[in-house]
């Protein structure tokens, strides 16, 4: 059973004629391949390999949590809301 989601929400796309769809981070693509025992390894390795973060400058970063949530702190309030 899926969580429940508030409503309104998603994404309104034009040819769907208003209809609201969700978006995911498609990362199952990544992941997920038949063999059980390399999607968990692949599993592990994207939730602990830390967190990749955009600067305003356009540069892309892998940080650690730690250091990430740092600079997400330390970023500007314009370029934070690109994030939520």
């Amino acid at each position: 059973r899926w969580p429940q989601l508030p409503t309104p929400g998603g994404y309104a796309a034009g040819p769907l004629g208003g209809m609201n769809i969700r978006l995911t981070c498609g990362n199952c693509c990544y992941i997920c391949w038949g063999d059980r025992k390399e999607t968990a390894e692949n599993y592990r390795l994207l939730t602990s390999s830390g967190c990749v973060i955009q600067r305003a400058n356009g540069e892309k970063v892998v940080l650690t949590p730690d250091e990430a949530r740092d600079e997400f702190e330390r970023m500007n309030p314009e370029h934070r809301s690109l994030y939520c």
